[in-house]
């Protein structure tokens, strides 16, 4: 029996699979669309239909994390001036996409004694110079890295 392209086309779309298996699929069902549609249901072969919540769970759990990261804020200070206030989305970025520059702040920030300060979305202070020690700690949450909080 001949199978036509469009036959073919129309099932890898709708199926998620090659056409090499779609055409074998439809030799085995006499050419007709939906039985191999079916067959492939019973079969459990991966289309996108299963597939589509995972992929819903990992988008919705890349979306809280970026939700979070822009929440979370980090300050670049050099002694106690605030060379820069951002949230934490915009540093990775800038990280990511200006590796050398990013690396070139950083040994600068260390020769001039500077301190990188993240704070959590909920105002809290989570880490100073890229260090958080639970014996650092006070009862606030606040850190004792050595700077006071005024």
């Amino acid at each position: 029996m001949q199978i036509s392209l469009e036959k073919i086309e129309q099932l890898c779309e709708r199926a998620g699979i090659g056409y090499s298996e779609a055409k074998e699929i439809l030799e085995q069902v006499d050419g007709d669309l939906v039985e191999a549609l079916i067959y492939l249901e019973e079969k459990g072969s991966p289309g996108p239909g299963r597939f589509s919540s995972w992929s819903r769970d990992i988008s919705n759990q890349l979306r809280r994390f970026v939700a979070g990261l822009h929440r979370t804020r980090f300050r670049v200070k050099v002694k106690d001036n605030t060379l820069v206030e951002l949230p934490a989305t915009y540093g990775v970025l800038g990280a990511a996409l200006f590796p050398k520059i990013a690396a070139l702040g950083l040994i600068g920030m260390l020769f001039s004694e500077g301190s990188i300060e993240i704070q959590g979305g909920d105002g809290s202070e989570a880490a100073e110079d890229g260090c958080l020690d639970e014996d650092n700690l006070d009862k606030k949450g606040n850190s004792g890295l050595g700077s006071e909080q005024a």
